[in-house]
């Protein structure tokens, strides 16, 4: 993971000082160890950045003529984007500089966020992903315009007060993520996806444009060939697996019982058909049991890190800080094994997107918004954030965010997406061996089983959690990898949690009463209600604020 960091500085700027402003902010970025980039103080900028950990090597920033790149993240097969082009940062440069502008980017791949400054015209850009995966947080204030991967680094901020959004705050609160560009402060944003921020440094102005949208988007019209359709979803995923493969990295998986990571192993080619596969969770748990299925059809090596009760708080008070606190601690599963993940991979295929899109399960996420809300909500907002725990050790790139294979999975009719319809016909259809008869971590069945069948071993589940529930024993999910419920009510997660919520200078008692966090406590210790998510929020809540308050926030 690279990181990038920066403001606009005043026409007779204090070098010194911007210097140790931008570097103290850059030090702040979650690093293993990455050497940093020298600091750029020259044309109303200083700006800095951490050395990626994938892609090409080449040095922060990339210039071309007068336009000057700063690159987080990757963009994906840069030479069919630009031709020749060997990386990103020089594609958004010779792209921008034969266009004027930034729409070429709508056939780009990959998670990246970008700044461009064009030196002649005196103009910064700071630039997001299709789908705004790689984060970018900005802040307009007081003629000054500051940008930086990370939360954190604002801190560091000359004239920054981190002063919290109550409105976000409550989100984070309910939800387990923010909402839209919100972010935990009250005036820095997250750009948007698809989102040019054009600010002029003359002027000291800004404004922004989208050089892509989800409109553009257009459904399939007329009769489906269904077959055809199928073939042609199998080819572009195929493709887009093969294309993540690219560079001289360690290519690996991180598998788990459910559909994508099993569609995109079953898809690798043949040069990194046996890469190495990582699982979390219990030993008993339903997926590393299907995971291992699914790995010895071609001998992959496989590694299971375990969870226990005794082991899944390591790492996670750490995971906070190096999230800004965007992810619930109970949702920074990869904490206690980011030393075995980086011995396995520099690079992990991720699943992400694929059954949102292809399988549809955000149709009817929420009753009022369209499906492209939950998408760049909960998609975006809580399911992208968590990965950025591993991201300081391994790099993440997801298949199904290829713009060929979107675009078409968008374009399918809600009929024939919903319930998993057209995802699971191919799956069977493509990866016979990794579907047929190994099961699907929701269900415990192959998906060619019924709805009916499903829905019968579903509530079979129900009724079984009910009575051992009855009888005051601990509910049980085999659905699970973690048992984060039970856990919270062993040691030492009980201790963990009642000594942060019932301390006396706890600081999230400024946005949730504490009577209502220790009776929601008190509930769940008692085995009479499950608030373990709430209650991972609040104790995600305090830990940031004092982690904040640690840094004189």
């Amino acid at each position: 993971m690279s990181g990038l960091v920066g403001f606009t500085t005043s026409l007779a700027p204090d070098r010194r000082r911007d210097r140790l402003a931008v570097e103290g902010m850059r030090d702040l970025l979650s690093d293993p160890g990455r050497p940093p980039e020298p600091a750029y103080l020259a044309d109303g900028v200083a700006a800095a950045a951490l050395a990626s950990a994938v892609g090409p090597d080449w040095s922060q920033p990339f210039a071309a003529g007068d336009v000057v790149v700063w690159l987080d993240g990757e963009i994906l097969a840069a030479a069919e984007l630009q031709s020749g082009a060997r990386h990103g940062a020089e594609a958004i440069a010779t792209g921008y500089q034969a266009s004027g502008g930034f729409e070429f980017l709508a056939r780009s791949d990959g998670m990246f966020a970008a700044v461009v400054l064009d030196r002649r015209r005196r103009r910064l850009f700071l630039v997001a992903d299709r789908l705004g995966m790689r984060f970018l947080f900005w802040r307009a204030s007081g003629g000054q315009l500051a940008w930086s991967s990370e939360l954190k680094a604002f801190l560091e901020l000359p004239g920054f007060s981190a002063r919290l959004d109550r409105e976000a705050v409550s989100h984070f609160v309910a939800a387990g993520y923010h909402q839209g560009d919100e972010t935990w402060f009250a005036d820095v944003h997250l750009l948007g996806p698809g989102t040019v921020l054009a600010y002029d440094l003359n002027e000291n102005t800004l404004a922004m444009h989208r050089y892509w949208t989800p409109d553009a988007i257009r459904s399939i019209a007329g009769k489906i060939d269904v077959p055809e359709l199928i073939e042609e979803l199998h080819r572009r995923l195929t493709a887009a697996v093969e294309r993540t493969c690219e560079g001289n990295h360690r290519i690996g998986v991180l598998l788990s019982g459910g559909l994508d990571s099993r569609a995109i192993l079953a898809s690798l080619p043949p040069a990194h058909a046996q890469v190495p596969v990582v699982t979390f969770g219990t030993r008993d748990c339903v997926d590393f049991k299907l995971a291992s299925r699914a790995a010895a059809i071609r001998k992959n090596p496989h590694h299971l890190h375990l969870l226990t009760a005794s082991n899944w708080l390591a790492g996670r008070v750490e995971a906070v800080w190096r999230t800004d606190g965007l992810v619930s601690l109970l949702h920074t599963h990869p904490s206690s094994g980011l030393d075995e993940l980086r011995s396995a991979m520099d690079v992990n295929l991720s699943g992400l997107y694929l059954d949102t899109t292809l399988g549809g399960a955000y149709l009817f996420y929420e009753p009022d918004q369209p499906e492209w809300w939950a998408l760049l909500n909960r998609g975006r907002r809580s399911i992208r954030a968590g990965m950025r725990v591993s991201e300081p050790w391994i790099d993440h790139r997801a298949p199904g965010l290829d713009h060929r294979l979107i675009e078409l999975a968008m374009a399918i009719p809600p009929e024939l997406r919903m319930g998993w319809t057209i995802y699971r016909r191919m799956l069977l259809k493509a990866f016979p061996r990794y579907y047929r008869t190994i099961g699907w971590q929701r269900s415990g069945l192959p998906v060619w089983a019924p709805w009916a069948l499903t829905g019968v071993r579903l509530m079979a589940d129900k009724v079984h959690d009910r009575i051992r529930r009855s009888l005051g024993m601990p509910g049980y999910d085999w659905r699970q990898y973690a048992d984060y419920p039970s856990w919270l009510r062993l040691e030492p997660g009980r201790s963990f949690a009642r000594k942060l919520l019932s301390d006396r200078d706890a600081l999230y008692v400024e946005h949730v009463p504490r009577e209502s966090a220790l009776a929601d406590l008190d509930l769940h210790l008692s085995g009479k209600e499950y608030r373990h998510e709430h209650l991972g929020r609040i104790l995600t809540l305090e830990i940031w604020m004092r982690q904040l308050a640690a840094l004189g926030a």
